[in-house]
């Protein structure tokens, strides 16, 4: 083989569409992945509230006040002010209820940083105090914290604590939460029918303990575990029932909450325009009820959809319009995810100086910033600088910013941080450094299950290693990523999961051709020519099939692998005047099979990045043909 060997690109896979936001009232405890911050529910801790003095039972109320009335920043202020005053005092009762609150306050709004540190303060005390309330309360959040830093076998373990403690005194709230938490162990862990049974579990129980929000998370988590089973009519069947049941109940709220569900569930499922109906239902619900907040949540999610339809402007126009909402209302923590939404927006235009100009705008809202949010824009901005030639400006800020986002962020956002910043390396041909930011992240990623991140620090690692001159490393990566793609059958029902990976298998395979065609040297370049042929008709039927049978396909369906060798090409299907042509697009350059029914020969062309632009020509031609 002569020429330059097929790369894959250096800068980044295309920008994934983001999912629809979840409003603020679907709450953290349904399943541990919802960003925005969850309504208190139940506020007293507990008959032991009573025992407080009046100054600091007045307090705790209304820190509980503050808090319902989603004045987060208040709650906080207030409980923060009296634990040194409860600690000065030697008032153990009143501390414990306040670093109680503190704990929960900081795991529904994931923060487990925060979180953990209050309440392995609060338990111990409250198991010395024999607070039994509160002994079961911090044990729940505790889990809660643990799962949002990513420790599911911590997190677990406290669940399965509280399910013991509240058997043991009758506690059939808590005996739900607990069941709650033991089924979102398992759906994590991709469990998903043993964390049916237990969300109908807690559904049940907190039902008999008249915990109706409590029974609605298990339920909206009971549908989620529906949708990873397959079940896909059931999952929508169970929003459908929550829609009717908030219709029913005079709970416009949930009727809303449903709505968006069902929205979600739908633009996963890859039908948008229907999604789009719901996130307008959703939305008009809101703005009859004066949830200003949430109908702006409501409003991007609309925005997703328009841009999934081809509807850009329009989806522009309503992201513009809500910023300005949003910097009118002082809605800072909204602001911030508008802005990224809409510098990803203008990236996939090729507008990078504009986009980098709204991820600076983003990232010097500072404090109000979270960390993820701040990983997040910071790759955005990553991103427009590699697009307008200064990838060493992009590289300079990640590693600036490295060691307080891999020390702060949630661990989904720390490896995705780490693969910006290994491209980043690669762009600047620093392959050794690259290597050893991105090969954690495998490790990392098998952990959490995180799929799509693996994949895509594999194949990165692999092209570092093929420029070290490490032919034979790389392709065992390679392998391994190959191995990776195989099992994870049926088209992902996540957007963002289908996109990455589509971008990330091109790179994968393009890499694999290339070094088989040259590897192993000491074979005939006629039998490395059949395995290289063999991989790429693997990939491009496998990638047919599970355009065709979409979203949620069968495992089995996409699993059956229809494709020829290129002796059965050449012997049943070639007649002997007959050339077949296979091309295999790589970001560099392309690689041409021209095939008979006697030989077969491969040739270099052009990559996407030179025939991006002649290509979409050919396609306006080809589209609207001239009269």
């Amino acid at each position: 083989m002569s020429g330059r060997p097929l790369a894959p690109n250096r800068g980044d896979c295309p920008r994934a569409r983001r999912l629809p936001r979840w409003p603020s009232l679907s709450l953290f405890a349904l399943v541990g992945l919802l960003a925005a911050p969850p309504l208190v529910h139940r506020t007293a801790w507990g008959s032991e509230v009573a025992v407080l003095s009046l100054p600091s039972r007045t307090i705790v109320a209304r820190i509980d006040s503050l808090w319902l009335a989603d004045d987060r920043d208040g709650a906080h202020e207030l409980a923060r002010r009296y634990v040194p005053t409860a600690r000065a005092a030697g008032d153990s009762l009143f501390l414990l209820h306040l670093l109680a609150r503190q704990g929960q306050m900081w795991a529904t709004l994931n923060r487990a940083r925060e979180a953990l540190p209050v309440l392995r303060e609060a338990l111990p005390l409250a198991d010395a105090l024999g607070v039994e309330d509160l002994r079961r309360a911090c044990r729940r959040w505790l889990g809660v914290a643990f799962y949002a830093e990513g420790s599911l076998d911590d997190g677990s373990a406290q669940f399965r604590e509280l399910l013991e403690l509240s058997r043991d005194c009758g506690d059939t709230r808590h005996e739900g939460y607990a069941w709650m938490g033991l089924a979102y162990r398992d759906w994590r862990t991709d469990r998903a029918a043993p964390a049916c049974e237990q969300y109908e579990r807690a559904a049940g129980l907190l039902r008999q303990s008249g915990d109706q929000r409590g029974e609605l998370w298990a339920l909206i988590g009971l549908n989620i575990a529906y949708a990873q089973l397959g079940e896909y009519r059931r999952s929508l069947a169970g929003n459908r029932r929550i829609v009717e049941f908030g219709r029913q109940a005079g709970l416009r709220s949930v009727e809303a909450l449903g709505h968006n569900n069902l929205g979600h569930l739908l633009y996963s499922l890859g039908d948008p325009s229907e999604a789009l109906a719901h996130f307008v239902e959703s939305l008009q619900i809101m703005q009859d009820e004066g949830d200003l907040r949430d109908s702006i949540v409501a409003g991007q999610n609309i925005s997703t959809c328009e841009i999934a339809l081809g509807r850009l402007q329009a989806a522009l126009a309503r992201l513009r319009d809500l910023l300005n909402l949003c910097r009118r209302e002082g809605y800072q923590d909204l602001q911030s995810g508008l802005l990224i939404e809409l510098a990803d927006a203008y990236l996939h235009q090729g507008l990078a100086p504009l986009a980098a100009r709204l991820q600076r705008e983003a990232l010097a809202l500072g404090k109000q910033l979270s960390v993820n949010q701040e990983c997040e824009s910071l790759l955005g901005l990553s991103r427009a600088l590699a697009a307008m030639d200064s990838s060493h400006d992009a590289l300079n800020m990640l590693r600036a910013s490295a060691p307080r986002i891999l020390a702060s962020a949630a661990p989904l956002e720390q490896c995705q941080f780490r693969v910006g910043l290994g491209r980043r390396l690669l762009d600047a041909q620093r392959y050794t450094e690259a290597i050893d930011v991105l090969l954690p992240i495998e490790r990392r990623s098998v952990d959490l299950g995180l799929t799509g991140v693996r994949l895509e620090a594999l194949v990165l690692s692999a092209w570092a290693l093929r420029k070290l001159g490490h032919p034979d490393s790389a392709l065992f990566l390679l392998r391994r990523a190959h191995s990776l793609w195989e099992t994870d059958r049926g088209m992902p029902l996540d957007p963002q999961w289908r996109e990455l990976r589509g971008a990330t298998a091109n790179e994968l395979f393009s890499q694999m051709v290339s070094l088989l065609l040259e590897n192993p040297p000491d074979k005939p370049r006629e039998e490395r020519i059949r395995n290289a042929f063999a991989l790429l008709q693997c990939y491009k039927a496998r990638t047919l099939l599970e355009r065709m049978h979409g979203p949620g396909a069968e495992a089995g369906t996409v699993a059956r692998d229809p494709s020829l060798t290129l002796p059965e090409l050449q012997t049943a299907v070639l007649e002997t005047d007959e050339l077949f042509l296979d091309v295999m697009l790589g970001p560099e350059q392309s690689l041409v099979f021209a095939c008979t029914h006697r030989e077969c020969r491969v040739a270099i062309a052009p990559g996407t990045k030179e025939l991006a632009a002649k290509l979409h020509l050919l396609h306006e031609l080809l589209s609207t043909p001239p009269r």
